[in-house]
């Protein structure tokens, strides 16, 4: 028996619970609602008119399949906000639905069905049905002969079956997933069944979106790319979300995203009217004196939002000594300064961050009073911290290897002044690597301790999405350990409707990692962006910095 899912699951309180988010009562005699209304103040919206964005490089491919916010910023515009669902815009920490309209699951969660809207269509004009959701599962899941499935296999879960009937896919799972529908939120699909089989077929395996035209169902339509210049996008007219007043969305004929190199080059632009807003990306975010230049010089023409980065952890190899050692994982966490990373890397922008963000009724509310965070025991922690590593059995430190990727370099050397004040002035080692090597080395577990942020890891929000990045199952994990109660935690949470029983069990992995020192839980950033005045209605990211990046309810008023 099924029981009806509400339109709306809460991605922290659902998250937290889902079953307290269905409905009791079988058979459903409620009308699935529509996608909600924006929060725009739509009797002021205009049609028209395009917006000048900074982007901050080309995407690490130029078939934009791969890469950080230099990928996300483009194509979330031509695949939308997530795929069955997506992120609320007005609130991150909540899903809506997207190419579902709604969904239900049987009794004990092994079963989904979501019935797929059917006002959607494919840029090319070719209707979005239940069969192109099922064949997109299918391939993300399975691949095929000579394709590979996608990295994010893992947040799909562990899946027996998939059928079509009408409109409704059902989804069959070999375990309890109360939380599924919220997976499919923080995924992209550039998997047109039409354009994509044919290829297949045709024996080119390895098919992608620049092959077939950057086709999706997004808001806004590819239009033109020129390596180093500009991305456009231009209005989607068959897009299927509507305004209040039945209007089709988005508002804007167009999208440019400059590619700015040098952010310097990108703020001139930004004080001289070519631009109408700065860049979200590290690098390119505005330092408080940037800022200040230009609250100076245009005042109320200018809105500045403060945007929360991503999370930073360390990954430690607890399968090798001597981060094996108990003791030295603790003295590591006691003796680094969270707040000194904020002030030296981000000019005091940010906060000390454990495993779950601080909004987030996930969390413990007293994090910052623990030994290791609290700012006002830090001398006390330190001097623990050496006891502690002398207890290990290194009372004159170790020597150990700090992995750092060619993009985080200035993390990693922050980390090694740590590393250095504890363990011992030239006992580390600083390897920098280049991106293949550095996510080999990861998989294979040739590493002893290394500096990152990762979208494995920066889902701070929800239990689900943040295992991967964290279960000692996975090869491709940034954490390398055999912490088998860090992993039941986190399968006990995945399969517990409860929402206070969730918020225990979270609240409880969040203790057990920084106690076991699973992994160095660091810092999150948090930056300023401008816009100008005249781009109205842009809902600031709550999650990350890559969330509500299609302004699909955003209109300029000029």
């Amino acid at each position: 028996m099924f029981s009806r899912g509400k339109i709306r699951i809460l991605m922290i309180a659902a998250l937290i619970g889902l079953l307290s988010l269905v409905p009791q009562a079988c058979g459903g005699e409620e009308e699935p609602a529509s996608a909600p209304a924006p929060v725009a103040t739509v009797e002021k919206s205009k049609f028209g008119g395009t917006i000048t964005m900074v982007h901050r490089k080309d995407p690490p491919r130029w078939t934009f399949d791969t890469g950080t916010s230099d990928r996300r910023f483009i194509t979330s515009l031509m695949t939308g906000a997530g795929t069955f669902t997506a992120p609320c815009e007005e609130n991150n920490f909540e899903i809506c639905p997207y190419l579902a309209n709604s969904w239900e699951a049987n009794a004990d969660f092994t079963e989904w069905k979501f019935t797929i809207r059917d006002d959607a269509f494919w840029h090319d004009g070719t209707p979005y049905t239940a069969y192109d959701a099922q064949w997109w599962v299918h391939i993300a899941y399975h691949g095929a002969e000579g394709r590979k499935p996608e990295p994010y296999k893992p947040n799909l879960g562990g899946i027996t079956n998939l059928a079509v009937d009408g409109s409704t896919l059902t989804i069959s799972l070999d375990t309890p997933f109360a939380a599924y529908p919220s997976m499919f939120s923080e995924i992209e699909m550039w998997h047109p069944r039409h354009l994509f089989q044919p290829e297949i077929d045709k024996g080119n395996a390895t098919v992608w979106a620049n092959e077939v035209g950057y086709v999706g169902t997004g808001p806004w339509k590819f239009k033109k790319y020129d390596k180093g210049s500009i991305f456009q996008a231009e209005r989607f007219s068959e897009f299927w979300q509507k305004d209040e007043k039945g209007n089709r969305l988005p508002y804007m004929d167009g999208i440019d995203r400059v590619i700015f190199g040098e952010p310097a080059a990108a703020f001139a632009a930004m004080r001289t009217g070519k631009i109408d807003t700065t860049e979200r990306s590290s690098g390119h975010y505005l330092s408080p004196e940037k800022k200040n230049i230009l609250q100076d010089e245009f005042g109320d023409q200018v809105t500045f939002y403060k945007i929360s980065g991503y999370p930073h952890i360390a990954g430690m190899n607890l399968r090798i000594p001597p981060w094996n050692n108990l003791k030295a994982r603790q003295a590591l966490s006691l003796y680094v300064d969270r707040q000194d990373a904020i002030n030296a890397i981000f000019d005091g922008m940010g906060i000390p961050l454990a495993l779950w963000l601080p909004t987030s009724p996930l969390a413990n509310k007293d994090y910052m009073t623990w030994p290791g965070w609290n700012p006002d025991t830090k001398e006390a922690d330190r001097a623990r911290a050496k006891e502690l590593l002398a207890e290990a059995g290194f009372p004159n430190g170790f020597k150990t290897t700090l992995m750092v990727g060619e993009r985080w370099v200035k993390y990693g050397e922050w980390l090694e002044t740590q590393l250095s004040g504890l363990l011992g002035e030239g006992n580390v080692t600083i390897s920098v690597k280049d991106s293949a090597t550095y996510y080999d080395q990861i998989a294979e577990g040739n590493y002893e301790i290394l500096q990152n942020l990762s979208s494995s890891v920066h889902i701070r929000h929800s239990p689900e999405l943040l295992a991967p990045g964290w279960l000692s199952t996975n090869r491709s994990s940034w954490i390398k350990h055999d912490d088998k109660k860090a992993d039941e935690l986190f399968a006990t949470i995945r399969v517990t409707q409860d929402p206070a029983q969730r918020a225990k069990l979270a609240q409880e992995l969040e203790i057990h990692i920084r106690d076991n020192v699973v992994g160095l839980m660091l810092y999150q950033s948090e930056h300023y962006v401008a816009f100008r005045s005249h781009v109205k209605d842009f809902i600031p990211p709550q999650t990350n910095p890559a969330a509500n990046a299609t302004f699909v309810n955003v209109w300029l008023d000029k």
